[in-house]
């Protein structure tokens, strides 16, 4: 059994009760009225809201002056027959279900619901379950009944993204849950996201306008597929219909409005999710590469540097400064730079955190060494290619950034780089008298 405290905490959580009272029937004689009761709680065992309504009908009567005096009635109009309190009855029942369907209680629960979502999206309501709201929502109220329920301000709609369908290769094995969770959660406002998820399992929402509805969509982590995004599209009607069908210019086909928003709306957040794990792709490439570096084989060391190479930003190192160029391309010297072990000397100097240096044979069948540098602490990584006469045919300094985010870094790295190499001449050149 489990312990008292523990089940006071699994029982319902109220959220919101409320009273109301119609009169339906009113006049000298007898008075009907409507008691309801609206009550909302969240129900720990099935981690889910509960919406409840309840109806009591109370009937009364009241005696007539001429009943008070001090001639009685007859018997026949004391009492009213059996038959007419039925009829009574079932006209005061007809009055309360007629009122009771005007209240459209379903469309107003489902309102309620898209706004809290929308204050959610906004980010202001931290205290809703996000994303068991979502689920609960789209499960009693699925489109087919959403498209016949009257004055709906929004529309729900569900569909699942697996990153298998867009994400291939090292961009998907690297593409892990836990990975995209902390790297969106980092990174919301570069991202135009909200952390929605309140007090429930994480979820992000961002908003868009397509076909002059406001949309806001709601990103989580499918329950069982470790692979898959839940996704749901609210669309903010108000009141205005999406179910019609519309065709754009050059298409022979009509398409419902609520399909092609929907469309946007998942290519938006594949897009979104397709930059994010390139982002968390090119920041894995840069932890192995530097900070973590490892031995690798040769194989798969060629393919993660070329990888590399094409995640970041370039600044050719020999048009940065002429100067620097003709040192590199050895045009301002008559002696020529072992620059093999010029490079290789650089796993001896503080400025520099490794060297990694691998061969390949490019389509010419040259010989080409490769050595990528990093300095460890501009977290930039030097890139030389030697061909085989030992000479220097492409020098790039690899950053993560763009250089108009970066232009001081650039300076840095190119200025230490660049008392390493004078230094290194001096100390040849001392070791040669």
């Amino acid at each position: 059994m489990p312990r008292a405290n523990q089940d006071k905490k699994k029982e319902p959580s109220v959220l919101c009760m409320m009273y109301f009272k119609k009169d339906l029937v009113a006049n000298s004689s007898r008075r009907s009225t409507l008691v309801m009761e609206f009550h909302v709680s969240w129900n720990y065992f099935t981690e889910s809201f509960v919406f409840t309504c309840k109806l009591w009908i109370v009937s009364s009567t009241e005696k007539s002056n001429k009943a008070s005096s001090s001639t009685p009635l007859p018997t026949a109009r004391q009492f009213m027959s059996f038959g007419s309190v039925e009829r009574e009855c079932g006209l005061t029942d007809a009055a309360a279900l007629d009122f009771f369907n005007k209240l459209h209680l379903e469309s107003e629960v489902f309102n309620f619901s898209g706004f809290r979502l929308v204050q959610a999206a906004r980010k202001r309501c931290i205290n809703i379950n996000t994303l068991s709201l979502l689920r609960d929502i789209i499960v009693r109220f699925h489109w087919n009944k959403q498209e016949l329920l009257p004055c709906l301000e929004y529309r729900l709609q569900r569909k699942y993204l697996s990153l298998e369908s867009f994400l291939k290769g090292p961009l998907l094995i690297s593409s892990r849950k836990e990975s995209i969770i902390e790297f969106l959660t980092n990174n919301c406002n570069d991202y135009n996201l909200v952390e929605c998820s309140g007090s429930g399992a994480k979820c992000f929402s961002g908003r868009l306008t397509t076909e002059g509805f406001p949309v806001y969509y709601f990103i989580a982590w499918h329950e069982s597929m470790q692979s898959s995004l839940d996704i749901f599209v609210l669309i903010v009607t108000k009141g205005r219909f999406v179910d019609a069908h519309i065709t754009k210019e050059g298409s022979p086909f009509a398409e419902q409005i609520a399909d092609v928003i929907l469309y946007s709306s998942m290519i938006e957040v594949q897009a979104l999710i397709t930059k994010a794990c390139k982002e968390i792709r090119k920041q894995h490439l840069w932890d192995i590469l530097g900070k973590q570096y490892s031995f690798q084989s040769a194989t798969n060391l060629s393919r993660t540097i070329n990888e590399l190479r094409d995640v970041s930003h370039h600044v050719d190192i020999m048009s940065l400064n002429t100067r620097i160029g003709k040192i590199l391309s050895d045009k301002l010297y008559d002696f020529r730079i072992p620059w093999r072990e010029v490079l290789l000397s650089t796993r001896n100097s503080k400025s520099f955190m490794h060297c990694i240096d691998f061969s390949l044979v490019d389509p010419r069948n040259y010989n080409i060494s490769n050595y990528i540098i990093f300095c460890g602490e501009h977290d930039a990584f030097l890139d030389f290619r030697l061909n085989e006469s030992d000479e220097i045919i492409e020098a790039e300094l690899l950053i993560y950034h763009g250089i108009s985010a970066q232009e001081y870094l650039v300076k840095n790295v190119i200025n230490d780089f660049t008392t390493f190499l004078l230094q290194w001449i001096w100390n040849d050149t001392q070791a040669g008298l």
